[in-house]
């Protein structure tokens, strides 16, 4: 698709204001400002001012004193709002100054772990347990007292741990090599540690599966 700046000069001059722009900017900052492509300043630019068109080092250079002043531990939202730059442009910079390496905010993003809605398998096998009267479970239970392993519910009185498996036929993390040994030591640690694991996936969601559960459970 060709550029309409060659072919109607005038107007897009007009219609931008190319002959107010402060040209010492960033394209980046310049198409912010005037809600245009950076193809389209990029070009104007070299028609109207191009004794400004900048070589790669000095966009660098540009880039670097743009960043000192940033709190990089903060989300390119965040950022964004705070400078009025595009957050791909926030984007872009952090990962080609930082290669991405910046500090991350990971107190945001624990706490937005924390309030992550239940999945739709634990979801069904919660209201399967209710239905049937099973009893208490503890959710995301942490059973080793060195590494971080949790289960998805433990019924303490049994040492029994309900882990819900879900992603099986989409080669979900459980499939993946990786992932399926960390769960081998993940369960055998468990099961060293005198628990018994049982593993449910969608086709053990039933109501019959999970009521012999809670019997067993319950020692009926």
């Amino acid at each position: 698709m060709k550029n309409t700046l060659h072919k109607n000069g005038d107007a897009q001059k007009t219609k931008y204001g190319w002959h107010t722009v402060d040209w010492g900017q960033p394209t980046s900052i310049i198409s912010d400002q005037l809600g245009c492509r950076p193809s389209t300043v990029s070009i104007a630019r070299a028609k109207y001012a191009p004794e400004t068109v900048r070589g790669p080092h000095v966009k660098k250079t540009a880039m670097k004193e743009w960043a000192k002043g940033i709190d990089w531990s903060k989300t390119d939202r965040e950022i964004a709002e705070e400078t009025g730059r595009s957050r791909g442009a926030v984007w872009t910079t952090r990962n080609l100054m930082f290669q991405g390496k910046t500090p991350t905010p990971t107190r945001r993003r624990k706490v937005f772990r924390d309030c992550k809605p239940p999945s739709r398998l634990v979801g069904r096998f919660e209201l399967l347990w209710r239905v049937l009267a099973g009893p208490e479970l503890v959710n995301e239970f942490r059973f080793h007292p060195v590494r971080k392993w949790r289960a998805d519910f433990a019924h303490l009185p049994s040492r029994t741990l309900i882990e819900i498996e879900g992603g099986i036929y989409v080669n979900g993390r459980h499939n993946r090599a990786g992932g399926f040994a960390a769960d081998l030591e993940k369960y055998l640690e468990a099961a060293l540690a005198g628990w018994r694991v049982v593993r449910l996936g969608p086709n053990e969601l039933t109501a019959a599966h999970v009521g012999r559960l809670v019997s067993m459970v319950s020692g009926g």
